[in-house]
């Protein structure tokens, strides 16, 4: 199957495939053990994840991801900049700057009992 463009139907986008119950389930499978060991990973080294892919998406992986959404969704660039660049960015970084305030409103021990 191919996705057309949103707005020219006569042009194929993109060449795809549906994933069948034996794909889905290894992907669930996959991403369960990667929860494991995301979980056990120190939260600056998760909240650097988050704050990289903030830096290469402003920078290195921005013109990519603009033409994409340019032509995937039939954006703008001024629509595209705000609804895949902007958000996404500020989707990560804000997400990093609120864990951070919530590891300082916890307290330092836990209660008796708790």
């Amino acid at each position: 199957k191919y996705q057309k463009i949103p707005h020219d139907h006569h042009t194929n986008l993109a060449k795809f495939c549906y994933a069948d119950k034996g794909l889905i389930s290894d992907a669930i499978e996959s991403c369960l053990e990667a929860r494991e060991k995301w979980e056990l990973t120190p939260w600056e080294h998760r909240a650097a994840v988050f704050l990289k892919a903030a830096d290469l998406l402003s920078t290195k992986y921005r013109a990519k991801v603009l033409a994409s959404t340019i032509l995937g969704q039939s954006k703008t660039l001024q629509q595209a900049d705000i609804d895949a660049i902007a958000e996404t960015i500020d989707f990560y970084r804000f997400a990093v700057k609120y864990g951070e305030d919530l590891y300082k409103m916890q307290p330092s021990h836990h209660s008796p009992g708790v």
